[in-house]
Order: structure tokens, then sequence, then C-alpha cells
């Protein structure tokens, strides 16, 4: 029986049963498998008996209950809340606790959050309206021309409801006199004169009433236009910079 076996350089090699290299290739094979066993092996135990990395040595630095500083090991419980430092061997300062907060200092914080959480609320509130302003006046004159119109609008209200009220204040007048002049002649006032002279002063009440409301509603619309003016005249700088 013939066999093929391969040397390392792989050229086969012929044999037969008699052959001295019959066992050649088999052996080199197991031997080179044994090698890298050995290897990975070695590899295997160097990694699991090598020493794990050191870590850092840190130290605490803080002040014990006589005010003294004391460098150790730990922190007692005790005085971790007055704060203390973390350092390397070297004494550098790898980071620093702060002391706890007091009653007072934590109130203190909580008033000055509160107090930032609201000035952010009145700033996006401030934007908002700022944005609803410029979508109904682009520029200060826009609003200017609007103030001037409603201002017109009131006035010619004003003058129309004063129209009206010297009319009715004629008409009392009228009304009055005629009253006069019957008590004069000793009759009795009729009561359709009574009526008229009653329904006209509730009438000129009403007008004066009315006529001061729109006179209030025109100092109204020019304070705030005064303040809408400003802000675009504001807001006009701030786009211009």
């Amino acid at each position: 029986m013939t066999v093929l076996y391969y040397t390392q350089n792989l050229t086969p090699i012929q044999t037969g049963q008699d052959s001295d290299l019959t066992m050649t290739a088999p052996l080199y094979a197991a031997g080179a498998a044994l090698r890298r066993w050995q290897m990975l092996t070695l590899v295997i135990l160097t990694c699991l008996l090598a020493p794990p990395l050191q870590a850092e040595v840190v130290y605490y630095r803080y002040k014990d209950a006589n005010g003294m500083t004391v460098l150790g090991s730990s922190v007692p419980p005790e005085l971790a809340r007055q704060g203390y430092q973390v350092v390397n061997i070297r004494g550098r300062v790898i980071r620093e606790i702060a002391p706890a907060l007091t009653e007072d200092e934590l109130a203190e914080k909580e008033r000055l959050q509160r107090e930032a959480a609201e000035a952010r609320r009145k700033q996006i509130e401030r934007r908002e309206q700022d944005r609803a302003l410029l979508q109904l006046y682009r520029t200060p004159a826009d609003a200017e021309r609007a103030r001037d119109r409603r201002l017109q609008e009131l006035d010619a209200l004003i003058q129309f409801k004063k129209n009206h009220l010297s009319s009715l204040s004629k008409d009392l007048s009228q009304y009055e006199a005629k009253a006069a002049e019957i008590e004069r002649l000793g009759r009795q006032i009729p009561q359709a004169v009574l009526i008229d002279i009653d329904r006209t002063q509730k009438s000129i009440g009403t007008l004066e009433t009315e006529i001061m409301e729109a006179e209030r509603q025109a100092t109204t619309v020019n304070a705030e236009f005064v303040a809408i003016i400003s802000r675009l005249q504001y807001l006009q700088t701030l786009q211009s910079q």
C-alpha cells in the first residue's frame, strides 16, 4: 500500500509500508498542535496570575470638631456634612465636596431658584407679547396711526353725545319753564309734563355717564399706545443693531 505524506515544506513523499517516513508527518503535526496548546495555556496563566492594576491611592482632607485640618483614609459621617477634599498621594485635590447647606441657606437657594424661574417665565411671556405686537404694528408709525384713528373715533362719539346732551338740556329747561308757568297760574302740573321732565333728566344722567366713560377710554388708549410705541421703538432699535 502506498501512502502520501507532506513534509514541513508541503513536498509530498510517496512511501510504502516499510518506509521510514511513514510516521514522520503525523508526528510532526501532533507536536505542532501540542506546542500551540502549550503556548495558549501559558498566555492564559500569565493573564490570570498577573497582579491587578493598582487603583490610585487617595486621602480625605477635612476639619475635625476642633477646626483642625485632618488627612485620613476616610471621613467620619458626622463630619462629612462640613465638606471635604479628596487628594492623591502628592496632595493634589482630585475633587472637592462642598459643605451641606444650612436651613437658611437652603431656603435662600430655593428662593433664588423661584425668582430665576419667574424671570424666565416673564422673559418667555415678553417675547410672545413682542411677537404678537409686531404682527399688529410693524413700525412705531403704524401704531401712531392706529392710536390716532381710535382717538378720533372716541372724540367723535364724545362730541355726538355732548350735542345730544345739549339738546336734552334745552328740552329740560323748556319742560321746567312750562311747569313753573302752570304753577304760577295756580294750576296742577299735568302728568305728561312731569313725565317729560323725569324722562329727560334720566336721559341727561345717562349721557353724562357715557361721556365720562368715553373720555376715560380716550385717556386709557393714549396711555396704552404710549407704552406700545415705546416698545416698538425699542424693538426697532434692536433689529437695526
